[in-house]
């Protein structure tokens, strides 16, 4: 087992099945790597073990872990399947079509996932039913988290449009935020939820108070411009 903070440094070499999207378990023991050629991998970081390998054959654009490492989903081309950690399907959801971004909220149970039509929707993995259906109207959807403090889905626009959802507000957001003048590409929120992070096609990264104001309280401007973003668990 790792010893010391670099040990916990590793590469993985993949040039020729990426790009890749991953995840880890909450925990932070397991991670999901899902190429999009259809590579799916769920990997024992510490120990360096592969616990299980396998290819959908169809094009992957998101995965996630849902409760825990035993269940994936993955947004497929056509649709989103559920498999488990033997790569068995165990659901394939045709009223969820041409997935783009996945996330999901541990405490509720539900697993958000926005489609091509730039529809988001919830689906409730305890009982197999959709709970919500939003339709956003807001153009493309080029970007999209979740804040883990509260759970409220935050998606970012083609038009530089960033927008809070709950299931409970239907077809209305909760809060809209213009934050670039060009398509946001990439969002991310601390741990603690105070701060929103995102970047935009202008090449610059925004900081914005989530707590009250929702003002923006930073801004940097990087000569390349960003297309992920992630805080650490120190907050930096």
């Amino acid at each position: 087992l790792p010893k010391y903070n670099s040990d916990n440094i590793f590469d993985i070499s993949l040039p020729s099945n990426g790009p890749f999207y991953i995840d880890y378990t909450r925990n932070g023991k397991y991670l999901l790597m899902g190429g999009e050629k259809g590579n799916i991998s769920i990997i024992d970081w510490k120990l360096k073990n592969i616990i299980i390998h396998f290819n959908v054959e169809n094009k992957i654009s998101n995965i996630k872990f849902l409760q825990n490492e035993s269940m994936i989903a993955v947004a497929q081309s056509d649709m989103l399947y559920i498999y488990d950690k033997q790569g068995i399907e165990l659901h394939a959801l045709d009223y969820m079509p041409q997935p783009v971004f996945l996330e999901y909220l541990p405490y509720h149970f539900l697993l958000v996932a926005t489609l091509k039509n730039n529809m988001i929707k919830y689906q409730d993995i305890s009982i197999g039913k959709i709970v919500s259906e939003i339709k956003t109207k807001s153009g493309f959807i080029s970007s999209f988290t979740q804040n883990y403090s509260n759970g409220i889905i935050i998606t970012g626009h083609s038009n530089g449009l960033v927008q809070l959802w709950s299931p409970n507000f239907g077809n209305n957001s909760v809060v809209k935020i213009f934050a670039h003048p060009y398509s946001v590409n990439a969002l991310c929120v601390d741990l603690d939820g105070y701060t929103l992070t995102t970047c935009g096609n202008d090449s610059k990264m925004k900081i914005w108070d989530l707590r009250n104001s929702y003002k923006e309280v930073f801004e940097y401007f990087n000569p390349n411009i960003a297309s992920a973003l992630s805080v650490s668990q120190k907050n930096l």
